[in-house]
This record gives C-alpha cells, structure tokens and sequence, in this order.
C-alpha cells in the first residue's frame, strides 16, 4: 500500500498517531499530482487533531478538583467570559481601524491568559501543565493576531474559549450539588 492510501485510512479512521507517523515519514519522491492530494489531505488531518484536542480538553477539565470548582469555576468562567468581551472589542476595532482600542483589548486578554496562568496549581499535574501550554499558545496566537491585523487569529482563540466554556460549563453541572 502507497503513502497516500495510507494516510487516507489514518485519517478516516481518526487514528492520530498513525497520521503522525506517517506525517513524520512522508516520502521525498511524491509526484505533483500526490503532493496536491496530501496537501488537501493534511485539512481533514487537522480536523481530526483539532477534534482529539477538543476532547482530550474536556476529559482534562473534568479531571480537576470538584471540590474546589464551585466558587473558583464560577470566577474561571467570568475570567473565560471576559477574554471573549475583550476580543470581540478587538475585532470591532479591527474592523474600524481603530489600532489603540484594539492593542488595548488585545493586551486585556492576555492579561487574563497570564493571570490564568499565575492561578493554575501546578501540583495537579498533567491538567494544569496542559492548560499552562494551552494558554501560553492563545498568548502567543493573540500577538500574532494584533501585529498582522487578523481577526481569524482572534477567532481562532475565541473558539478555544469557547471550548473551554463549555467544559467547565460541563464539569460544573456534573459536581455540583442540585
């Protein structure tokens, strides 16, 4: 069996560390005609990782504390909340040309990315590491978003938010008390 075919089937069947395998080992000799084929196979390889994120995310989120998520989720969520106010801000502002508005809702976010950070227990292991790497990378994606101008950027991170909304959303209906 070819590459290609290969990677058809890894991606079709959502294996991940068969895409990475073979991502990892892709020949050197592919034709024009297999190089634009993996090409438009590399998009639903990404989808498949972004999907296998989003879940490994929401299996994270669950495994915190549910003793300590009552008060503290509640303020995680106002601190989710407000990264989403402030990067619609600077979307807006983005849109409107209005380049200190949108450096100033930028740099808020980012705050709240950091002081996330600065909160997380890092004694808790493999979720706070992650959520620190995860974090870390919206920084990151949020300047490249201001110093290229690009509100898909933003939204790339708004739609992460998002997810982790949902999460904590999710954790906190499951522990809490009715």
């Amino acid at each position: 069996m070819n590459w290609l075919d290969e990677f058809k089937i890894a991606i079709v069947a959502n294996d991940i560390e068969k895409i990475d395998s073979l991502v990892s080992n892709c020949p050197q000799n592919l034709k024009k005609g297999e190089i634009e084929s993996a090409l438009a196979l590399l998009k639903g390889a990404m989808e498949v990782v972004t999907r296998k994120q989003n879940e490994l995310q929401t299996r994270l989120l669950r495994q915190l504390e549910r003793d300590r998520l009552g008060e503290s989720g509640q303020t995680v969520l106002m601190l989710y909340q407000g990264i989403l106010r402030f990067l619609d801000e600077a979307s807006s502002a983005i849109e409107e040309r209005n380049i200190e508005r949108k450096v100033h809702n930028l740099n808020r976010a980012n705050a709240i990315f950091f002081e996330l950070i600065n909160s997380l227990d890092m004694s808790q292991g493999d979720v706070a590491n992650y959520l620190e790497r995860l974090y870390t990378r919206q920084i990151q994606t949020l300047s490249q978003a201001n110093f290229q101008n690009d509100k898909g950027k933003i939204n790339v991170v708004a739609n992460v938010v998002r997810g982790l909304i949902d999460a904590w959303n999710d954790t906190l209906n499951e522990s809490l008390p009715k």
